[in-house]
């Protein structure tokens, strides 16, 4: 845009110059037609159904792309004998490249469901809109004094998208967040190539156009296949529904009452749903936002940094280490809510079992200063299963640090009880906790949760985890506590028969 021709001068026949001419039109006409068929096709799909905005921001994305591979090169508008100016032509350009990354990031927040980093988003967004608004009303040579830092911006937005479709990708690890990463990724390559190009940096093509095509074919397929599994599911149902009414009375009855039953299984799972929602929103970001702090200080630190960092990191390992018993318990809670699970229950050494968890906790003890004591040496044997048993465990005694004071004590007892019981107890010198909020703890229709001494956050899952399956194995499940004094948790469990 300062001087010169944008493109190596061709020596040949005309014949030859003119094939290669045409090859490159046709290309670009089968690019661009391509691009315009998906943008009519995802248009018409937005229009059935205006509330979600995703086919939308896709058909936008498809339209500027092939407007923006019309309008250079070969200049694909200007064989069509359209009575548009150069000025228009180096506008439009323009006007392509700015909303192209603009649609892009809209479609890609929309399509993951991404709400994080939307701030972000709103400013590029914003920007790109200007800038667009600025090219439309400029003359063509003000229009080109800003495309010099305007490459630093498109740099700087793509490299936030490839950030995004990264984060989502560690985040979830579904199919839709990897594809979605991987055709962005083919994009942003291309971008960082055509910045280089365009700066006579490498001495490549332009290529970005047709890494657009890749990425849009991929999304087009994913939506595809989406919106032809729905079709499928209707109509799969429709036969169904034409099949039960043969027999109408008979199968009517029996639908109904499948239907109602359905009705109570999404009730729960949308309960489930909001549950687990509600958990990942306000429980699990912040020990995940500690690590990322902590990584950060790592990468910009230096030598010196060291002690700080490795204190860093010593204060956030009993937030990972919450966070991992958190994801299992929100995991058996979900599962057990959705299906039941069958019980595998064996013959199992208390001791073991004790033995195999009480390690897990040390670090986390030792941070706090306070010791475990296990005073559970009676070799007993239990009849239970032995996942839910750990995890019994596992719940119990992190609960009893978490409410421990400094220096305190978290001490384990075992004896055998009455009707073949076995009878364990787990007790701390905590802050304990009254009666009313006992019995909300227990509560399958409430939620109480609260904080540790150390500003550790529960989900109120562990101790409703904990009930569900001592009873599930034949036991029960109880608990004593006096406020500044501590609290005593005991479990009982059936002893092997004969």
């Amino acid at each position: 845009r300062v001087s010169g021709i944008d493109s190596p001068i061709s020596i040949g026949s005309i014949d030859t110059i003119n094939k290669s001419f045409n090859l490159s039109l046709y290309f670009a006409a089968f690019v661009s037609g391509a691009l315009m068929l998906m943008f009519f096709y995802f248009i018409g799909f937005y229009f059935v159904r205006k509330i979600d905005f995703t086919a939308l921001y896709f058909s936008l994305l498809c339209l500027f792309s092939a407007i923006r591979i019309m309008s250079t090169g070969g200049v694909l508008i200007r064989q069509l004998t359209l009575p548009i100016s150069w000025q228009w032509l180096v506008n439009i350009e323009l006007i392509s490249i700015v909303l192209i990354p603009m649609f892009g990031g809209l479609y890609l927040f929309s399509l993951v469901n991404q709400p994080k980093f939307k701030s972000i988003l709103y400013l590029f967004t914003g920007v790109s809109a200007l800038l667009a608004l600025y090219v439309l009303v400029m003359d063509t040579y003000y229009d080109s004094l800003v495309v010099p830092p305007f490459l630093y911006y498109v740099f700087a937005q793509m490299l936030f998208l490839f950030f995004v479709s990264l984060y989502t990708l560690i985040q979830r690890r579904t199919n839709l967040s990897l594809y979605a990463f991987l055709a962005y990724l083919v994009v942003f390559v291309a971008g960082i190539n055509d910045i280089l190009y365009s700066k006579l940096i490498v001495d490549t093509a332009f290529v970005l156009p047709y890494a657009i095509l890749f990425y849009v074919l991929l999304q087009a397929i994913m939506m595809s296949r989406h919106i032809a599994f729905s079709f499928n599911k209707v109509e799969e149902l429709s036969g169904q529904l034409a099949s039960a009414n043969k027999n109408q009375e008979q199968i009517i009855s029996a639908r109904t009452a499948e239907l109602h039953q359905q009705s109570v299984d999404l009730q729960k799972y949308n309960e489930v749903k909001d549950k687990i929602m509600s958990i990942i929103a306000h429980d699990l970001r912040s020990p995940i936002a500690s690590l990322s702090s902590v990584i950060t200080l790592a990468e910009i630190g230096d030598a010196d940094d060291l002690e700080t960092i490795r204190t860093f990191f010593n204060s956030v390992k009993p937030h990972i280490d919450n966070l991992n018993l958190t994801i299992d318990n929100l995991f058996l809670w979900a599962h057990n809510q959705i299906n039941s699970n069958p019980l595998n229950a064996t013959n199992l050494p208390l001791n073991s079992a004790i033995a195999r968890v009480k390690p897990l906790y040390e670090l986390v003890a030792k941070q706090k200063e306070v010791t475990i004591v296990n005073l559970a040496k009676e070799p007993l044997v239990v009849r239970a299963d032995s996942s839910h048993l750990e995890l019994v465990l596992r719940n119990l005694i992190s609960n009893a640090l978490k409410f421990s004071n400094k220096s305190g004590k978290v001490e384990i007892y075992s004896k055998v009880v009455a009707n073949n019981m076995v009878e364990v107890a787990i007790k701390d010198s905590g802050v304990g906790i009254s009666q009313e909020n006992i019995n909300r703890i227990f509560d399958s229709k409430t939620h109480y949760t609260t904080y540790g001494t150390s500003n550790e956050k529960g989900t109120g899952l562990g101790l409703r985890l904990c009930k569900e399956y001592v009873e599930f194995n034949g036991g029960t499940i109880s608990m004593e506590s006096e406020l500044g004094i501590g609290t005593t948790v005991r479990f009982t469990l059936p002893m092997p028969k004969g």
